[in-house]
């Protein structure tokens, strides 16, 4: 009986130590930047709607910034880092990626590396 309320305390108190570091790491990130839940909101909303395809290299670049030069990714023709995993553990980073044709947006994807 000892054991058990042993373990079941130790699970109980491993959940609660993972919801906190999810809670710091959320309040951190959108403290570090702010806006982070509005980025996120409308990265989110443009990808799902589509809207981003079919808008020309420079309508991105006055939207989002120029983007960023990295070896991920080499396949797409824009990156954009967005910050850390959205999930309770997050050891991956998220980002927007953008193939074009020509000078319009192709695809659009959150990847995640």
């Amino acid at each position: 009986m000892i054991v058990v309320v042993l373990v079941a305390g130790a699970i109980g108190a491993l959940a609660v130590a993972a919801w906190s570091l999810t809670l710091c790491s959320v309040g951190a990130r959108s403290a570090a930047r702010p806006g982070w839940d509005s980025r996120w909101r409308n990265i989110d909303e443009a990808v799902g709607s589509g809207e981003l395809v079919g808008l020309t290299r420079d309508e991105v670049v006055e939207a989002y910034g120029e983007p960023m030069t990295t070896d991920k990714f080499r396949e797409w023709d824009m990156v954009y880092w967005l910050g850390p995993e959205r999930k309770a553990m997050s050891i991956d980073s998220e980002w927007l990626v953008i193939k074009l044709e020509g000078e319009r947006v192709r695809k659009v994807e959150i990847a995640r590396e």
